[in-house]
């Protein structure tokens, strides 16, 4: 079974949402999904990021590649938080437990064991090639977006009054990996 470990996201690896770049013949590039940005600054306005979960990595090259929770990690940094606490399966087996996690909605970790599975042995070869595009930090990754490149242009891309005012968070957008 995987464990828990605080992060400092200085030596976490993005393997995706890179503008431009696509790994694998039949990949379409993905970009950061605003709507999702949107959800999780509400839970960190509201003083709830943690609800959330962990993010999940595999240890690569001296650092943790990003296995699942690439949007939570640019809220974190956007926000100037320095780390974050990784679930780090053992490998691709490895399952995040109800019993374990109980903090954690259902439906989140059924994604994040998808993903898991999915892609714990994709992540390495990913980070590599990344580096011909100069991204190997989560801060590299949120400043390729202009309205992510710090807290102001954030707050008036997302409204970020009318999500502190809100009592509930913007709907979750269906058809996307959760966080």
């Amino acid at each position: 079974m995987g464990r828990i470990e605080r992060v400092d996201l200085g030596i976490v690896r993005p393997t995706e949402y890179v503008i431009g770049f696509t790994y694998g013949e039949s990949a379409e590039p993905r970009r950061i999904n605003d709507d999702v940005i949107s959800y999780l600054l509400w839970f960190h306005l509201h003083g709830q990021g943690n609800y959330l979960g962990h993010p999940t990595g595999k240890r690569h090259a001296g650092g943790i590649a990003v296995v699942d929770g690439h949007h939570r990690l640019v809220v974190r940094d956007l926000f100037g938080i320095e780390w974050d606490d990784f679930y780090l399966p053992e490998n691709e087996s490895d399952r995040m437990v109800k019993e374990r996690f109980p903090y954690i909605p259902a439906d989140a970790l059924e994604v994040m064991n998808r993903n898991i599975q999915n892609r714990f042995n994709f992540v390495a070869p990913v980070v590599d090639a990344l580096a011909n595009f100069c991204i190997s930090t989560i801060k590299a990754l949120r400043n390729q977006y202009q309205h992510l490149v710090d807290i102001n242009a954030a707050s008036l891309f997302y409204d970020s009054n009318a999500l502190r005012q809100s009592p509930t968070p913007p709907r979750y957008p269906c058809n996307v990996d959760f966080f």
